[in-house]
């Protein structure tokens, strides 16, 4: 793969860990958005659509305001 089709490829990855990795006092969106937020200089809309899309693919969309706990 060329190196656009790579970045590209990993565009697509996401990564959800299982037990005690999350933040306990942010919400399951806080949490899914600081990766987005530090590596990618996004505007607050894209943001926002590739959090809700990270967090429905997960089928968490019912918890997207719950914390961790």
């Amino acid at each position: 793969m060329k190196k656009r089709e790579i970045d590209a490829f990993l565009d697509q990855m996401s990564c959800m860990f299982q037990g005690n990795a999350l933040f306990d006092s942010m919400t399951v969106y806080e949490n899914v958005t600081i990766p987005i937020r530090e590596i990618m200089k996004l505007s607050k809309p894209e943001i926002d659509h590739r959090v809700m899309g990270r967090i429905e693919q997960a089928e968490l969309g019912e918890a997207v305001l719950k914390y961790p706990s």
